[in-house]
């Protein structure tokens, strides 16, 4: 238990001297007057300070904690924004950035943090998100989005322009060719469907794109390849009609490449398979 002595103020009356009628007259007067209380408190264990408010226990720093809060003796929880100085105890101290921080505040290691309902635009600046439809332009200003192929140009939305024919695709910025959905770049002119996750190993170009390679060639997967007619046996087909054989063959005709103990004494220039033959005299004596 505890007793605590406090005081309160009380009216009084205070007679004046003076006689008023049969009785002497009286003023009042306020005078301070000391009563004591007796109340139940709480012991608190070290590091903790009795709180008479909340009638609890609250940890103390013994070093302060400023610019936060002292959540366990002698340990400091910063308030938003702020961090514990590493070298000093129980001190919180505000970022600093060497730039400014545009509808943002600065973090720690010299970063910019937006500001709620604000996305980083670059380093320094935050923009505020734009509805449905709207991009940011170059002012930080939200304005209507310029639909591909359509790109911006100050607070414009102009169609680019190419010095050359864009096929299963459209003219972008900077003379370029975009290639539409399903297609992949074959080269600066024209662009392929996208045969990646198909199956199908004659999947190739569309018609529009059959006259991209030269006689003899035919499109492959985004690639003009030789072709050989018949096809090479054990073999490679290296140019339109050429067949190559592999390490250890050699060539019985144009098309046909064969292990060397099969016999091929000599290549003719045509690929073609020389065979020799030897001719055995058998003498019959009587």
């Amino acid at each position: 238990m505890m007793s605590v002595t406090k005081t309160r103020p009380k009216t009084i009356l205070v007679p004046t001297g003076k006689w008023c009628g049969t009785r002497k007259c009286t003023v009042k007067q306020t005078r301070k007057q000391k009563y004591t209380i007796v109340t139940n408190q709480l012991m608190c264990c070290k590091g903790y300070v009795y709180t008479s408010g909340t009638d609890s226990c609250a940890p103390v720093c013994s070093t302060g904690c400023a610019n936060g809060t002292c959540v366990d003796p002698d340990v400091c929880q910063c308030a938003a924004l702020r961090y514990l100085d590493p070298n000093t105890r129980n001190k919180c101290l505000l970022p600093t950035c060497d730039h400014v921080c545009v509808n943002g505040f600065c973090s720690v290691n010299n970063t910019c943090v937006c500001n709620e309902n604000y996305s980083s635009y670059n380093a320094t600046h935050c923009a505020v998100n734009c509805a449905e439809g709207f991009e940011i332009d170059s002012s930080l200003n939200c304005v209507r989005k310029c639909e591909a192929p359509l790109y911006r140009h100050k607070d414009k939305c102009l169609t680019p322009t190419c010095d050359h024919l864009c096929v299963n695709g459209f003219c972008s910025v900077n003379n370029t060719c975009v290639c539409k959905n399903g297609f992949i770049a074959f080269n600066a002119t024209h662009c392929a469907v996208n045969c990646t996750d198909q199956l199908d190993s004659n999947c190739a170009f569309k018609s529009t794109l059959d006259s991209v390679c030269d006689h003899g060639y035919k499109l492959n997967r985004g690639k003009c390849e030789p072709v050989c007619e018949p096809p090479c046996v054990n073999g490679r087909c290296v140019e339109p009609n050429v067949c190559e054989c592999d390490k250890t063959l050699v060539k019985k005709n144009g098309r046909l490449c064969q292990d060397r103990q099969y016999g091929c004494g000599e290549c003719r220039s045509d690929g073609t398979c020389l065979m020799t033959t030897r001719l055995v005299l058998i003498h019959t004596f009587l």
